[in-house]
């Protein structure tokens, strides 16, 4: 068994961030492609971030929402700021976050 990455992929890693950064630069991008391919509509996307480079994605989502440790230029722009700092169970707060508001919705 070789050790080290595979050239694969970490041929893969690099593609899907590529797209991830440019998704995070244009929501627009981000609406006609991405959302395209999963057949969702921007009301049904949700967002969680942290920093300035995440608005183009908070934007482009119906529900946006950053870790309760974000700046406060980031907690005055989304829906939601959790308890949870990043690192610390924020992620885990926002999806629990989603899935409750998808079954309040019926979906």
């Amino acid at each position: 068994m070789a050790s080290g990455p595979s050239h694969v992929v970490t041929t893969a890693g690099e593609g899907i961030r590529e797209r991830v950064d440019c998704w995070k630069r244009d929501g627009e991008y981000l609406k006609a492609h991405a959302f395209a391919a999963l057949a969702l509509e921007s009301a049904e996307a949700a967002a969680c971030g942290d920093d300035l480079p995440d608005f183009p994605l908070f934007d482009a989502c119906g529900f946006c929402a950053c870790p309760g440790d974000a700046p406060s230029v980031v907690r005055e722009r989304v829906d939601l700021v959790l308890e949870r700092p990043g690192g610390r169970g924020a992620v885990r707060e926002f999806v629990e976050e989603v899935l409750r508001r998808n079954d309040a919705e019926g979906r």
